[in-house]
């Protein structure tokens, strides 16, 4: 599938051959809305027991090709193929009824899902004990958590019977352990055969789903191999993240954040390390969440940093954290309200004094499902929850 490049160049996916055989075969997608194309002229496969990601920025076309590959919209070119049956899970609870039980909602979504009547029971007993909702599973939707959604529709995704499944940022929401049955579950289906085709701006996620991703930009496929490779070329251009030190004195370790896509209304955890090697009497650490800025290479002046539209900004630990040299962890939990969009999560030193800042570290986040093209939004009155600095 993947065309041979010199070393630091793009893999091209050359559209697959006759000879080819695959459980999804695509060729030349190609789609338009209001005169902007989507997605240009893609071709890919995804062969039985192959668990294929997709990734890429915003608006460069994953969802839009998800949804053409799914037969949910018509492709302006091109065509697809796929041998067997087909599960989407693209829209969270998408299909559900708010005024159902979780069990009937199952039942429903089986029967969309081609589950033979007479097997309908078994694999909706079976959806229900992998979501370990067998307490809730009888109360109406309209009670359930957005996870408690999530986990429904996946588990039912993950017992019926399909040989093509398709997945757009689903396995992103719910409890951690959730995930993690669901992830194990995911690669027991695709040992047996189950291909997929998965979308996130999780990579850390996709790196634990699939073994092949092609990356999309501006409804092209750019890039198209190992999920080791692509990722770390992707990453290594610092869309996910990275440190600066801007001089001696003070230095900050890479950010863990618990996801990197969290529904608009929910919350996200963050874990961080500061070292002083000099007593820093004049800084302050703070974090702030803003829009990526255009260079991720060079640091942010005070002023440039003032200049961007930050969402919020508050700070951890005041300056008499930092007069004493030492290696201090720090944590926080944010709930992000309305938030939506695609934005750096950023921790900062700064030296009060001098308007300076001595070192700062992001990580990008995705927050809700913005449309294409769609700039952050934000309201007020976001909560926060900070710990303080360990030592």
């Amino acid at each position: 599938m993947a065309a041979s490049r010199e070393a630091g160049a793009a893999r091209i996916p050359e559209p697959p051959d006759e000879r080819y055989k695959g459980t999804l075969i695509a060729r030349g997608l190609t789609k338009s809305y209001k005169g902007r194309q989507v997605v240009a002229g893609v071709s890919l496969g995804v062969r039985a027991g192959e668990a294929v990601g997709l990734i890429g920025p915003n608006a460069s076309g994953k969802t839009t090709l998800l949804r053409v590959v799914a037969g949910v919209t018509r492709p302006d070119l091109g065509s697809v193929s796929v041998a067997g049956r087909t599960l989407s899970l693209l829209e969270l609870g998408s299909g559900f009824h708010a005024d159902l039980t979780g069990r009937e909602n199952l039942r429903v979504l089986g029967r969309l899902m081609g589950v033979p009547a007479g097997r309908l029971g078994s694999h909706v007993d079976e959806a229900v004990e992998f979501a370990a909702m067998e307490e809730a599973v009888d109360h109406r939707l309209k009670t359930y958590s957005t996870g408690m959604v999530a986990r429904l529709g996946l588990a039912m995704a993950l017992v019926a019977p399909a040989e093509l499944l398709l997945i757009d940022e689903v396995l992103a929401v719910g409890d951690e352990e959730f995930r993690r049955r669901a992830i194990a579950r995911l690669a027991e289906r695709t040992r047996e055969g189950l291909a997929v085709l998965f979308v996130s701006h999780d990579l850390q996620l996709v790196e634990q789903v699939c073994g092949r991703v092609l990356r999309l930009d501006e409804g092209r496929c750019v890039d198209d191999g190992p999920v080791d490779e692509v990722i770390g070329a992707y990453a290594g251009s610092s869309w996910a993240g990275g440190v600066h030190d801007a001089e001696g004195g003070i230095r900050l370790q890479r950010l863990v954040v618990d996801r990197r896509q969290v529904p608009a209304g929910g919350r996200i955890g963050v874990e961080g390390v500061l070292v002083v090697d000099e007593a820093q009497p004049d800084a302050r650490l703070e974090l702030a969440l803003r829009s990526p800025p255009h260079d991720r290479e060079a640091a942010l002046s005070l002023d440039e940093r003032e200049a961007m539209s930050a969402v919020i900004e508050t700070v951890i630990a005041p300056g008499a954290e930092l007069a004493r040299a030492g290696r201090y962890r720090f944590r926080c939990s944010i709930e992000v309200g309305k938030l939506v969009g695609e934005i750096d999560l950023v921790v900062a030193a700064i030296d009060q004094h001098r308007q300076l800042a001595l070192a700062e570290v992001w990580e990008q986040i995705v927050v809700g499902n913005p449309e294409p093209g769609s700039r952050v939004t934000f309201a007020p009155g976001m909560r926060w929850d900070v710990a303080p600095v360990d030592g």
